[in-house]
């Protein structure tokens, strides 16, 4: 057999078995009625993407900003503040696995910290 036709083998093999694997974690995860169902965390983008969107949407007019979604962007904008920490940087979820989270911590200019330990979240 050639080292291309044996490349060929081994690589269709590694696929296959990567792909039932993949498939089996997926069905495991499925809910008996046949959904799934996962817990939808994000950082803070969704909240500035909106305020960008509406920014460009309506924009100001003789330096005055006063969109008629101006309620939901004064929410987004709380959103966000909450959730900055005390010295300016905001959380970040970087990875997250079903023991727990690991987060690292953004400045405003964007410089990431590693988060300290966390204990594992059930």
């Amino acid at each position: 057999m050639s080292p291309s036709l044996q490349l060929q083998e081994s690589l269709l093999s590694a696929t296959t078995t990567a792909i039932r694997q993949a498939a089996g974690r997926l069905l495991a995860q499925q809910n008996a009625r046949g959904y799934w169902c996962g817990e939808l965390t994000a950082d803070t983008t969704l909240e500035s993407d909106f305020i960008l969107l509406q920014l460009w949407m309506y924009p100001p007019e003789n330096g005055v900003w006063n969109p008629p979604s101006r309620p939901l962007i004064d929410k987004a904008v709380q959103s966000i503040l909450d959730r900055q920490l005390s010295d300016g940087r905001r959380p970040i979820e970087k990875d997250k696995s079903r023991t727990g989270h690991r987060l690292e911590y953004a400045s405003p200019s964007g410089t990431l910290w590693p988060a300290p330990a966390l204990v594992d979240v059930p």
